[in-house]
């Protein structure tokens, strides 16, 4: 059975390091639906940009490690190198 206070919609306390006391507000199901909704959203794409973040490194390193070792050489004439 939900509490009083849960009931009109805000918890109360007194915090240990005072003796204030401290209203918080609690938002009705279905707004903390929606709120959880939206953050997994945000935290899916996160996910995928991290993901695709990792996967550039591997190729820069690759392509890095082939131009350090020689494997593979760049022809400079091919593009305007200015000094300077």
């Amino acid at each position: 059975m939900p509490s009083k206070n849960l009931i009109n919609k805000e918890l109360k306390f007194t915090p240990t390091f005072g003796t204030q006391l401290l209203r918080i507000r609690v938002t009705q199901v279905n707004e903390q639906r929606m709120i959880a909704c939206l953050i997994q959203s945000l935290k899916t794409k996160v996910e995928a940009e991290i993901a695709l973040h990792s996967e550039y490194n591997q190729i820069k390193q690759g392509l890095m490690a082939d131009l350090l070792t020689g494997k593979v050489r760049v022809n400079l004439n091919k593009y305007k190198v200015e000094n300077g």
